[in-house]
Formats: structure tokens, sequence, C-alpha cells
């Protein structure tokens, strides 16, 4: 028979007077469980609100009082965190590492009497298991049916595919041809000036995300993101590069400048990772292995990894061409990137990455869990 958990005593609460102090006592617990709250609060430190529309109230300062950041201490051992920032209306939770679900539900039930039930009133999301106990705490707040439930998962050096993979076999009794791929594209660092190019892509992202997202963006607030992720180093594009034949066709003699097929967005960076937020790609050049080629290259560039051999991956199909150009993002190189992902179509992609995509997958020194189930819930108005 197993023994009953014993609950730390006592349980204790503790409201970081900013976002800057809640960084500096929880950046040592740096994980894969608190990845995005702790990233969402690095990234409010350093960079403040997100950029405004022309004619609305001035970007507060980086580093302010706004915002919640809570903790749940056992004694001295940290056991759950909730933030919520100017950045975006929700609140997310995360813990160092998965606790026995009494003590969860013991941490939550503090958390609970420490926040003001009014004060949730878009969004809670977190590790499904948190989650799910804190709302339980919370019987007067109402939320969703359905939620929006996904997995979050991670790449490290030692889950990226073999950099210099055996070239594809030719069928027998077929010579190899070196016929000119149809279409040849290009991974690259997002410049500042691809920001209004990419407003549209990034509105269709923001459609596309539905429930998941804090609501529709301006075309103007989307433009001044893009750009500044440009200039810190957290956005690649990948274009299609003009062909022989545009310049023919135009009868100009000048192919067309290259347009921008779709973009990866990083962030919530942390002393340990970074995050994949975004990733897209215009319909018009789907179906030909370019989300993978992006994620691919990107996340080899995240982790210090060389880049393989066959540049972006074996995966675009055969009459499609991947150059690979990007550098290491401004954030520096990390140990992992943690990314979140719901359709298990994606799963297969980003498996082929190097991400660990089973929700039952540990690291076989340490035994940490490697992927678990993430999730946000629509707080319902009273």
């Amino acid at each position: 028979m197993a023994s009953p958990v014993k609950l730390p005593s006592p349980l204790r609460s503790v409201r970081f007077h900013s976002a800057e102090d809640f960084v500096d006592e929880v950046k040592p617990y740096d994980s894969a469980f608190m990845a995005f709250t702790l990233g969402m609060a690095m990234d409010f430190v350093a960079f403040g609100a997100p950029s405004k529309d022309p004619k609305t109230a001035p970007t507060p300062t980086p580093g302010t009082d706004d915002g919640a950041f809570y903790a749940i201490y056992g004694g001295d051992h940290l056991i759950l965190v909730l933030i919520q920032t100017p950045l975006r209306p929700a609140h997310f939770l995360g813990y160092p590492s998965p606790p026995p679900a009494p003590i969860l539900a013991a941490a939550c039930a503090r958390l609970a009497k420490a926040v003001a039930p009014r004060s949730l009133s878009h969004q809670v999301g977190g590790p499904r298991d948190a989650v799910m106990a804190f709302l339980a705490s919370l019987p007067d707040v109402r939320t969703s049916p359905k939620p929006f439930s996904c997995t979050a998962c991670s790449a490290r050096l030692g889950t990226l595919p073999d950099p210099d993979p055996a070239p594809a076999p030719h069928p027998e009794g077929q010579p190899a041809e070196d016929a000119p791929p149809e279409r040849r594209y290009l991974i690259r660092n997002a410049l500042p000036g691809d920001a209004l190019a990419l407003v549209p892509l990034a509105l269709e992202f923001s459609a596309a995300a539905g429930s998941a997202s804090a609501g529709a963006p301006s075309p103007g607030r989307v433009r001044a993101d893009m750009r500044a992720a440009a200039e810190r180093g957290l956005l690649y594009v990948i274009s299609e590069r003009p062909r022989a034949s545009d310049a023919q066709d135009s009868g100009k003699g000048e192919a067309s400048s290259p347009e921008l097929a779709g973009y990866l967005l990083l962030g919530f960076a942390t002393p340990r990772a970074v995050a994949v937020r975004h990733v897209f790609v215009h319909p018009a050049h789907r179906r030909r292995g370019l989300a993978e080629s992006l994620v691919g290259a990107v996340t080899r560039a995240c982790l210090g990894a060389r880049p393989r051999r066959d540049g972006a991956g074996a995966t675009a199909s055969a009459d499609v061409d991947v150059d690979v150009q990007v550098d290491v993002p401004g954030c520096g190189a990390k140990s992992a990137v943690r990314l979140l992902y719901k359709d298990p179509g994606a799963a297969r992609v980003y498996r082929r990455c190097g991400f660990v995509v089973d929700e039952d997958a540990r690291d076989p020194v340490t035994g940490a869990k490697l992927c678990y189930a993430y999730e946000i819930r629509d707080i319902v108005p009273s």
C-alpha cells in the first residue's frame, strides 16, 4: 500500500511587486514546465508592452508593476506560479516539475485564496493538471466547455536528426537526374524591411489560431511587432526565389522580387530555452515540405547545431529546392527549443525536426518528462 503524500508545510503565497522581481526569483527554476510562464515574464521585462498603433497610448516602460505575478512555496521549495502580463490578458500557470496531485491541489487552493476571482476575466492556461486543479479551487469561476487543448514538446541537441543523412536512392535502373527544380526557396533571418510583407501572413495566422488568440490585432500593430522581432533577431522567413522563366515571361529580362511564402516567430526566451510562437506558410505554398524545412532549419540554429548537409532536409517535394542561410537567434543558442502543437499532422512534422512529441517520453538520463498536455480555457463572464 502506497504511503500518503506528505504535504510541504507551511504553504505560503507570494505576490511579487514587479515582473523583474518575479524573474529574479524564478529564473533558477527554469524547466520545460516553467518555460512559457517564465518566458512571458522575461519578454515583458526585456521588451515592455506590445507595439501600439499610431495615435494610441504610449507604450509602458518595461519592468513596471503592471500585471500579476504569484508563487506558491512549500517552505523554501517553489511549487506553483501564476502570471498575467500587460502583453496579454490571460493568466498562465507553471511549475518547476509536476507535483503529486495532493500537493498540486493544496497549492492551487492556496493560490485561489490569493487571487481575486474577478481578475480572471479572459483565459487561464498552463499544464492541464494545474489548470484543472486551479479552476477546481474557484467554483464561482465558469469556463467554456471546450478548452483549447494542445501538447507542449521540446527539441534538444540529442533529439535532432542526423545532419548528414544518406542520399535518397534512385529507383533501380533509373539514373540520377540533374533537372533543375521547379521552385527555389530561401530560409533566412528576417529583416526589418520584411515587416510590411509579413502583415497579411501574420493576420491569417492570427485568424487560424482561433480561440487560443487574445483577439485579432490590427495591421499597424502587426507591422510594428514584426519589425521589432526582426530587429531582435527572433524572426525568420522563407521566400520563393525568382525563376529564370519568370524573367522571360515578363518580357523585361528581369525576374520579379522574392515572394515571402511563410515565417517563423520565436519568443518566450529563458536562460535555457526559446519557444517557437508562430509557424505559418501561405496556402499557395503548402504541400511542399516548407513548414518542416523552416522549423527544422531554425531549430538547429537555436540549438547551435550545424545545418543538415542536404540544406533544409529531405522533406521538400522533388521539384523544390530549399537553401538555408540562417544565424543563431538574437537571444543566443539555447539547450532546448519548445513549442505547442494541436494537430496530429503537425506532430509528425515536428518529430522529423527533432521534437519529442509523445506525452509519455522521458529523458533517459534524468527521467524528466519531455512532453506534456497543455490547456487554455476561456473564462465565461458571470
